[in-house]
């Protein structure tokens, strides 16, 4: 930290250090003018010269200013003063999300909880056209009374206008360089053009700076890269969806307790977001939900067009999944008659080591899906694939009707129901 105690920055007074990272220090400042704790983020002077970490500490005040949301840090102030750029933010009294994580104090209802407040910041960034890039715990602040903030838009970009047909394909516009021009648009996660280049790490942790960048020419390698998106390794232009992915690792690591891709270096953890598969967190944290387990699974898909194609979808899972947990709680107070009635199967034991009441155990309860669909004879082999798009096509908010076409005795009627009784175990609660 490189500004001492007291240390005036216009009307804020330096009070104490909070924290320091790639893109700036922190400190707690009084505010002389209205007498408030502001948190006060400072560029080191050695980087005043630096055009890029420039423009994006503009970018960061420009982006957060921008969104006003209760579950998103509110910005008071941006300047220069003393040769020293500054943004004041409002003061968050709590601790980060790590500080939970590396303690077994989170329950169940508790991760939902901050899930579906942090899935609400998210949303607004995302209808506000911005996208986050560094989602991870260090950047979600709890207050005591549980309250939720987002935090740091410092690597934050806007992005290009989708349209959500060509979402639901894969295809995304270019990132706009800085001479205004669009870089050639991908198709899904085709790889980058030859002529660029892979950044490599070797020293990963939780406190590494936020911003990695390696020598693309065209495209930069920003966020922290534990929770960095496979198109984000590639080095690919981003859309929202790669926050999804990073909150899918966030959210892994708060049922597990432990990342979900891991490696002795830099190197190592971006082959693993590229290539592995994490380990199951119905193995790692036996009373986790089957349904948790499948929105952790599907927001972590390496094909973005395979993920959640929205923030806002994976928040209504997660609305679902509360709910039914919810009404099983209650019906596990209500009787062991009612509980025979619903088939509910409650499989014993606390989803944490603090998580010990009846409420909290039949967290873990599966009920059993009803439907009037035919038992299917075989196994359906090799058409996943196409299961899972048409499931997302479903799921999307402006698709009513949605026909099947193809000659006769290609699996037509097979595709469809296999597809419903897979969109069913997640919609109909």
């Amino acid at each position: 930290m490189t500004v001492t105690s007291g240390t005036k920055l216009g009307p804020y007074e330096i009070q104490s250090p909070l924290g320091a990272g790639g893109m700036g220090e922190v400190y707690k400042a009084l505010d002389t003018r209205l007498g408030r704790a502001v948190a006060l983020k400072i560029l080191p002077a050695a980087l005043v010269t630096d055009s890029d970490r420039v423009r994006r500490f503009i970018g960061e005040a420009k982006a957060a200013s921008a969104l006003n949301h209760p579950h998103i840090i509110t910005i008071y102030d941006f300047g220069l003063k003393n040769d020293r750029y500054f943004i004041a933010s409002e003061f968050v009294e709590g601790r980060t999300l790590r500080d939970f994580i590396a303690t077994p104090d989170l329950t169940l209802n508790q991760i939902l909880d901050i899930a579906m407040q942090v899935t609400s910041a998210l949303e607004t960034a995302h209808t506000a056209g911005i996208i986050h890039r560094d989602i991870k715990p260090e950047n979600i602040m709890l207050r005591p009374d549980g309250y939720v903030k987002v935090l740091d838009f410092g690597i934050a970009k806007l992005a290009d206008r989708i349209d959500p047909e060509r979402l639901l394909l894969g295809v995304f516009t270019g990132e706009r360089d800085s001479a205004g021009t669009s870089a050639n648009a991908y198709i899904a996660d085709d790889p980058p053009s030859s002529n660029s280049q892979s950044a490599s790490f070797d020293s990963p942790s939780p406190d590494a700076p936020t911003v990695f960048r390696g020598n693309t020419g065209r495209n930069e390698l920003v966020g922290t890269i534990e929770y960095v998106s496979p198109e984000q390794a590639r080095g690919l232009t981003v859309d929202p969806r790669t926050d999804i992915f990073s909150f899918g690792v966030v959210l892994y690591e708060m049922i597990a307790g432990r990342m979900p891709f891991t490696g002795k270096t830099g190197s190592e953890i971006l082959t693993a977001i590229l290539r592995s598969r994490p380990a199951s967190l119905s193995h790692l944290s036996p009373a986790t939900p089957s349904e948790l387990e499948r929105i952790v699974e599907r927001a972590l898909r390496k094909e973005r067009y395979d993920r959640y194609q929205t923030i806002r979808e994976l928040a209504r899972d997660l609305k679902h999944l509360r709910q039914e947990l919810e009404f099983l709680a209650k019906l596990a107070d209500s009787g062991p008659e009612n509980r025979a009635a619903y088939k509910v199967s409650d499989r014993q034991g606390a989803f944490s080591p603090t998580d010990s009441t009846d409420s909290e155990r039949t967290a873990s309860a599966i009920s059993e899906r009803r439907h009037n669909l035919p038992a299917p004879l075989t196994t359906l082999i090799g058409r996943q694939t196409e299961i899972d798009r048409t499931v997302n096509l479903l799921r999307t908010d402006t698709v009513r009707l949605l026909t099947l076409t193809g000659p006769g005795g290609t699996g037509k009627t097979r595709l469809a129901l296999e597809t419903v009784r897979n969109w069913s175990n997640s919609c109909f609660r």
